[in-house]
């Protein structure tokens, strides 16, 4: 398939769903525990074994579910090795991040070796993070995400952008500029993962505005760390699209779960249960609605 600019896209993804739980949070849970910026051994400790934990609610709800062809993670190489090499072997559906957490602006998480990175995880999808507002130069980030599109295009991997614009009234606008921006500067990623609207017409016209550039685009939506209830609202929205074929939330399956077993609340059983039923709960909603 080739897009408008007559340029070559990664091969692509052709699952009728992709349920993805994100935990590559990094300074997220350097906040949430309160540790300072330089972390010490222990703390890093700390942050990958909560992850693992994570890790075991998604193997939990993936050993028994019929819908596993469709679940993966999306995890980090700095708190998640063991993690990314175990997801491997299991064949599971596997993304990672490359960019650096917390900034304001895309930069690479390992500067220029980022493609070593990239091409020792092997995973199923590289995914990058952008926070965009167009009444921004974005200049700079734009051409660092065009390298790295260039590379995953050459080197046939798949490429997974999770796109945050500002938490305002009229969010869709935003979001559909972005697009708009990030398409004609030649970057076309094979999943788009997007912010939910409770509204159809919100999600239409984002889509609209995708499918200028791109004739069948792939869309998940993300949770952003928001209530089960609301959640549901944008299930209910988005399955009124073929184009949007699932999603990718994180905080809303586990961070009750992660919080009270750090605080020594709940065992680390009662954990890995709460966030497997989480996670099947969304997963459901999304097939039955």
């Amino acid at each position: 398939m080739k897009n408008k600019n007559n340029k070559k896209i990664p091969h692509g993804f052709n699952k009728k769903y992709l349920f993805i739980l994100p935990f590559d949070h990094r300074s997220f849970f350097i906040d949430l525990f309160g540790f300072g910026k330089k972390l010490r051994k222990e703390e890093k400790k700390i942050i990958s074994d909560i992850k693992q934990v994570i890790y075991e609610g998604f193997l939990s709800a993936y050993k028994t579910s019929k819908y596993k062809q469709f679940m993966g993670i999306l995890i980090d190489e700095e708190f998640g090795g063991s993690i990314i090499e175990d997801a491997k072997k299991k064949k599971i559906i596997l993304s990672i991040s490359t960019e650096k957490s917390g900034k304001a602006f895309f930069d690479f998480e390992y500067g220029k070796n980022f493609k070593n990175h990239i091409i020792k995880n092997k995973a199923t999808f590289v995914k990058i993070l952008i926070r965009y507002d167009y009444r921004k130069n974005n200049k700079v980030q734009l051409k660092k995400m065009k390298i790295l599109y260039d590379f995953c295009v050459h080197n046939k991997i798949d490429l997974l952008l999770e796109l945050l614009t500002p938490n305002i009234k009229n969010k869709s606008l935003f979001t559909k500029k972005a697009v708009e921006e990030i398409l004609s500067y030649g970057i076309f990623p094979i999943i788009w993962k997007i912010e939910g609207y409770e509204k159809k017409s919100d999600w239409r016209d984002v889509i609209k505005s995708i499918k200028i550039y791109q004739k069948d685009p792939k869309i998940i939506m993300l949770g952003r760390g928001e209530s089960k209830n609301l959640i549901k609202k944008w299930i209910k929205s988005a399955k009124e699209f073929s184009n949007i074929i699932g999603f990718a939330v994180g905080r809303t399956i586990f961070l009750d779960a992660v919080k009270d077993f750090y605080r020594t609340k709940i065992t680390r059983e009662f954990a890995i249960k709460k966030i497997a039923k989480n996670y099947e709960e969304i997963i459901n909603l999304w097939i039955k609605i």
